[in-house]
């Protein structure tokens, strides 16, 4: 329950469901689909739980007392990316369920929209 949040309105996972959306769209398989939302986690998508951890391990090598179990818990995980899987578990089943979807409604190849792009004159 920590990292599952997978609504559309999140910019982070707005990325994820976007380009799984558009790889399913291209008609890959629902693994690509998969991989091209997940792709995308790193210091800026899903980095809060890698940096919440160093901050639980700085001040555990300051011997800070803190006997919330949470703490405990990511302590022993703490590495650069290495908490990012958390965010991956939260987030895979949203990215099949959109794969699955997109596929379900027969959408076409994704187009932007002119709109959002062109400059007025």
């Amino acid at each position: 329950m920590l990292c599952v949040d997978h609504g559309p309105c999140v910019s982070g996972a707005h990325n994820s469901i976007v380009n799984s959306i558009v790889t399913t769209r291209a008609g890959k398989d629902l693994v690509s689909c998969l991989v091209s939302g997940l792709l995308t986690i790193g210091p800026r998508l899903g980095g809060a739980n890698d940096d919440a951890a160093w901050y639980f391990k700085d001040a555990y090598d300051r011997n800070r007392d803190n006997k919330d179990k949470r703490v405990e818990l990511l302590q022993k995980f703490v590495g650069i990316g290495y908490l990012n899987w958390l965010f991956v578990l939260a987030r895979y089943i949203g990215l099949i369920a959109h794969t699955f979807d997109q596929k379900r409604l027969k959408q076409p190849l994704y187009r932007h929209p002119w709109e959002d792009v062109l400059h007025p004159k």
